[in-house]
């Protein structure tokens, strides 16, 4: 199960209980076998109060193009005035708070290890950041986002034996941003299991809603050559 911090955590301010602890501790008194992996987005991690007020008071963790800008998840605003910036995943105060804020949602690490499995990361396999941004920078990007994914994996390890997923650049039509050295087997060395988000605009559809059904050929020769490697990989499923 992948809780999603966008539906249970936006209003969380860093006290009290979590949702995603409480809709956790819900599913495993149902049944203890259930994996819970918490979503979070590999370059603004999530939007709730917490978190953003944390990224926001870090300046040395933000996103900036070649030029020095910031880049935005969400720009600044009247009402905002902050904004919220993306993370740099090369920078180690990042890659640190990539595994520690799920954690920190329940009361202590004792009462995570029992109820948080692991992370489930999307924007692994693409560049969700800025066009002003040299290929040769990106790259140096990519790596720190490979890092800080390994180093989430390592402490979910040791703490409970658990796992981290990603999205990994299971199909031959990649988004217009994924470089080119960025596939299905750059990016599963580094997790435990992977999803692939099909059927749907992101995916094997045309710009007139259409299937496109060589490109879901494609995308499947991709999940069959990375399940016979080994990998585990989840289909998501969804309509246009």
């Amino acid at each position: 199960v992948a809780l999603n911090n966008f539906l249970f955590s936006q209003n969380y301010n860093g006290t009290g209980e979590n949702g995603i602890a409480t809709v956790s501790r819900a599913l495993k008194a149902v049944n203890p076998k259930i994996k819970v992996l918490i979503y979070q987005a590999s370059s603004m991690i999530t939007n709730n109060i917490y978190v953003v007020d944390q990224i926001v008071a870090h300046p040395d963790w933000w996103m900036r193009d070649d030029h020095g800008n910031v880049v935005y998840f969400r720009e600044p605003t009247t009402q905002n005035p902050h904004g919220h910036p993306r993370v740099d995943p090369t920078v180690p105060g990042v890659q640190a708070f990539f595994t520690d804020a799920p954690l920190s949602y329940f009361s202590s690490e004792a009462d995570a290890a029992k109820y948080c499995d692991g992370i489930f990361a999307d924007g692994t396999n693409y560049r969700d950041f800025s066009r002003n941004i040299s290929e040769a920078r990106y790259k140096k990007l990519f790596a720190g986002k490979m890092q800080m994914l390994q180093l989430a994996q390592e402490r979910f390890t040791k703490l409970n034996s658990g796992e981290v997923w990603g999205n990994a650049a299971l199909e031959d039509h990649p988004a217009p941003d994924t470089p080119a050295n960025v596939t299905w087997k750059t990016i599963l060395q580094h997790f435990n299991g992977a999803f692939e988000e099909m059927f749907g605009s992101f995916s094997t559809q045309n710009k007139d809603g259409t299937w496109n059904i060589t490109l879901m050929e494609k995308s499947f020769e991709n999940i069959i050559a990375a399940s016979n490697a080994g990998h585990t990989i989840v289909i998501h499923l969804y309509p246009g």
